[in-house]
């Protein structure tokens, strides 16, 4: 039975990395005692992108105080921007995990191999891979928060007939830089990181390869006073308010990637102020490579902190030639040029809009198919972000369409929402729980109409955000950050069908119609009695 005789449900969490975290917490929170808890992690420890961001210089270009739980702030970030090393965003989350005892949760070294769901016994089975052999494991619930940056995208034909040093970002090794021939490919928010960082290096000699310019706001890293910290931590509800002023601006700047004419002239505007700010902080012999041809919004704007001036170093180079391939000793370039390098990063995102919205690959539900299959064929689709049908107790954390103002917020917004609905399984004692199929087409077919009038289909030009690159855009969401979270604030039990423990189908709303009357009830007697109690003490005398 999927919920056993202690009421116990068993949850599984696919991915250690913040979204993991943040959802183990929620339901640590709602359920306590009630809740059996599995987080398995393919690498040795957990902390997902900010472990893995080891990169000079490396930081979050969202805002600390938004990055982070809602119901988790901490008061004494030195720095608006949090940055190595003086501010780990990693080292924060690892506190969270000492804070709710996830370490005894956490199975470290199992890569995700399969999930199937066994409609008789109502639960997922997995399959991992741990140090070489097969780990079984079944669960009531399947949470996949493998994150939007799990699967890197390398991006150049035959790059492993390279010799010399190369690596993914994502991978990142310390490794000698001094007096080395260095590419870096790709000029999104890490790769002007690693750029703009790598060039100060004694002796580098840094050639920077981009397939298109970009827009690009100036970094102003504010450092926060000691009297500011104090007050975030001593005084009641200034931390909260801080977060929730970051978060007004950041929403009013998303506003923007509508089509409307308002919205138009709020991009316009936008634009304007990123050209210019290009124009006057980069090489002028550089102003045709740098500038986009595509409006703003419809790839993700990033922050330069150095990487414009550091176009201006006699040891930089930047090139806006295609990369052909790489072979032994560097990279061929479409118009017959070639570099020869010692090192080679990698800067080349990852495929976000297809694997990074939610496991799918090798994922099977209710009547056997992959759900991998339908997304390649339908574009990943799911219901408010976190589920599909046919699914049962499957969810998504970052799932298709559910990224609105930033990674950080959406994050708390979503793990806050499942941990309800998982929540609901285990009062309600139900073997399963997925989106109608009415509902969960109705609400895609509400988003497409906005992802239609959006920046992000103004033009062919790829980006991360579209499918395969320049197909329906499956990572934003049409709606805003204030909307969604309207849309999630509550579980509306007309949006869910769920299979009581004698497999019949429930309906939710009148099981809540019914709790809420009885509950008045309950009340209205206690009221009753209380009321009644000096006469009926008047009566027995």
């Amino acid at each position: 039975m999927p919920v056993n005789k202690e009421d116990k449900i068993s949850v599984t969490i696919v991915g250690g990395g913040i979204s993991g975290i943040a959802q183990a917490i929620h339901l640590k929170r709602r359920l306590g005692d009630k809740l059996e808890l599995h987080i398995f992690e393919k690498k040795n420890e957990a902390g997902g992108v900010w472990r893995d961001s080891q990169w000079p210089g490396a930081g979050v270009d969202v805002p600390i105080h938004l990055y982070q739980l809602y119901s988790d702030l901490n008061p004494w970030w030195p720095d608006l921007y949090a940055k190595q090393p003086d501010a780990d965003a990693s080292s924060d989350w690892q506190s969270l995990i000492s804070k709710y005892d996830l370490r005894p949760h956490f199975r470290y070294a199992h890569e995700f191999e399969s999930a199937k769901w066994d409609d008789e016994a109502s639960l997922w089975v997995f399959q991992f891979r741990h140090r070489g052999e097969i780990v079984k494991h079944s669960s009531n619930v399947f949470v996949s928060a493998v994150g939007p940056f799990h699967k890197a995208n390398l991006g150049v034909k035959n790059h492993e007939k390279f010799q010399g040093i190369s690596f993914h970002s994502q991978d990142w090794r310390n490794v000698d830089f001094i007096n080395k021939r260095v590419a870096v490919v790709g000029n999104g928010s890490t790769g002007v990181q690693v750029a703009a960082n790598l060039a100060k290096i004694d002796g580098v000699q840094l050639t920077h390869f981009i397939r298109s310019g970009g827009y690009y706001n100036p970094k102003v890293n504010t450092k926060y006073p000691n009297w500011l910290k104090w007050t975030f931590a001593y005084v009641p509800f200034a931390n909260v308010l801080h977060r929730f002023y970051i978060f007004t601006s950041w929403e009013k700047s998303s506003l923007a990637n509508g089509n409307a004419w308002w919205q138009r002239y709020l991009r316009r505007g936008k634009e304007a102020k990123m050209l210019d700010y290009l124009k006057k902080a980069a090489p002028e012999k550089y102003h045709h490579a740098l500038i986009p041809k595509y409006a703003a919004g419809l790839k993700r704007v990033a922050w330069d902190e150095g990487w414009f001036a550091s176009l201006h170093r006699d040891n930089v180079k930047l090139r806006n030639v295609p990369i052909e391939e790489a072979d032994e000793t560097g990279l061929r370039l479409k118009d017959g040029e070639k570099h020869d390098f010692d090192i080679i990063i990698y800067a080349t995102g990852y495929d976000v809009a297809g694997y990074g919205v939610g496991l799918n690959e090798n994922v099977y539900g209710a009547d056997g198919t992959e759900l991998a299959t339908i997304w390649q064929k339908d574009t990943p689709q799911a219901h408010l972000g976190v589920a599909t049908p046919n699914y049962p107790n499957l969810f998504f954390l970052v799932g298709p369409n559910a990224l609105s103002t930033s990674w950080g917020y959406t994050i708390g917004n979503q793990t806050l929402f499942i941990s309800k609905i998982i929540e609901i399984i285990q009062k309600e004692r139900l073997l399963t729980i997925e989106p109608k199929q009415d509902v969960f087409e109705a609400y895609n077919k509400e988003l497409n109409g906005y992802l239609e009038e959006s920046v992000y289909t103004t033009s062919g030009e790829r980006s991360w955000y579209r499918f395969k690159g320049t197909g329906k855009p499956t990572v934003p969401s049409g709606f805003t950050a204030v909307t969604l979270w309207w849309k999630t604030a509550w579980v509306d039990y007309t949006h869910w069908v769920g299979r009581d423990r004698n497999g019949k189908q429930v309906n939710l709303s009148s099981r809540l119609v019914a709790r809420r009357l009885l509950q008045a009830l309950t009340l209205a007697g206690i009221y009753g009695a209380y009321i009644s109690y000096p006469q009926l003490k008047l009566l027995l005398n």
